[in-house]
């Protein structure tokens, strides 16, 4: 745990903003709070300097996946309600309600550079791409598995989908968008073989080029995702961090550069940390009490913050 009576103001406005940045990146936040709170809380400031407290309200039913706006001015969220929501920071409204998925919402990302679209999955098997000013989205497919996980390239040129088929599919947005002659549905450019269980996790390095996946089979694996790649596309395999029998959707995360990789366990709760490139533990982290289900590195610290199913949240150093 991370002690600050004795740091600076320097420090202490840098945890500030850690501590921003971890709960309302944190997917499944909600779970961290009285049932009668549940439906309604996806992000919280804390503001340490007057203990303030601010949430952002709206959805109906459990949130699963929270991200900030490329400015910080946004929060956009994936629910079980059956919507995908942009709510305003700084006076806690929700300026739109996305609507168009026929199931809950699972997971989303976003596009980093040029236009900020979102991107979502959920349990209707649909992937949708949404403009956060307006309500509607502007172009789907839809898959014939559950959308457990997405993620989507820096410019938003391709997507990335996973759940249940155990396989992850690329798809080339531009067709999504164009779609076929023929009216035939889109097929992704590739498919990534190699897990052997649902798939929960999906990311983006930062430099574009590799994916990152997390599975229930209890391994983290990495594929080459660089355009017009004919090398092999499976690059590694990291072990140690088993899911365990309650099969909760776990994720992983690359550190800012890229080169540390983390996930939580559901065995033995602990969270791992690897050399991205060397494939070795260097981190296995001891603390909760029960499944840890998301972990999400500092941007300017070598602290991590890790969320569990023992409804607390550390943060560690490492």
């Amino acid at each position: 745990m991370v002690d600050i009576s004795g740091l600076d103001l320097t420090n202490i406005f840098k945890l500030v903003n850690l501590t921003v940045g971890v709960l309302a990146v944190l997917g499944g936040i909600s779970q961290f709070f009285p049932v009668s709170f549940q439906s309604t809380i996806i992000a919280i400031y804390v503001i340490l300097f007057g203990v303030g407290i601010a949430l952002l309200a709206g959805h109906k039913n459990a949130v699963l996946d929270v991200k900030w706006s490329r400015d910080s001015r946004q929060v956009f969220s994936a629910s079980a309600d059956h919507t995908v929501s942009t709510f305003d920071v700084d006076t806690g409204v929700r300026v739109h309600k996305h609507t168009g998925h026929s199931d809950g919402v699972n997971c989303l990302d976003a596009v980093r550079r040029g236009t900020e679209l979102i991107v979502s999955g959920g349990d209707d098997g649909a992937i949708r791409i949404w403009d956060p000013r307006e309500k509607a989205a502007l172009t789907s497919l839809v898959t014939p598995f559950p959308v457990l996980a997405v993620a989507v390239d820096p410019v938003g040129a391709m997507v990335y989908s996973a759940g249940v088929d155990e396989q992850i599919s690329a798809w080339d947005v531009r067709k999504l968008y164009s779609g076929s002659s023929d009216g035939t549905p889109p097929t992704p450019v590739y498919t990534l073989a190699g897990h052997t269980d649902t798939i929960t996790s999906l990311r983006v390095a930062p430099d574009g080029q590799t994916l990152l996946s997390n599975a229930m089979d209890s391994t983290v694996r990495t594929w080459n995702v660089r355009p017009f790649s004919n090398g092999p596309r499976n690059l590694n395999v990291y072990d140690g961090a088993p899911a365990g029998v309650e099969q909760l959707p776990l994720r992983a995360k690359w550190n800012a550069d890229g080169t540390r990789i983390a996930a939580g366990s559901g065995a033995d709760f602990t969270v791992v940390i690897w050399d991205s490139f060397t494939r070795r533990i260097l981190h296995k982290l001891p603390g909760h009490k029960g499944s840890v289900n998301d972990v999400c590195f500092s941007p300017i610290e070598s602290v991590i913050a890790t969320g569990s199913s023992d409804a607390t949240i550390i943060l560690g150093e490492y």
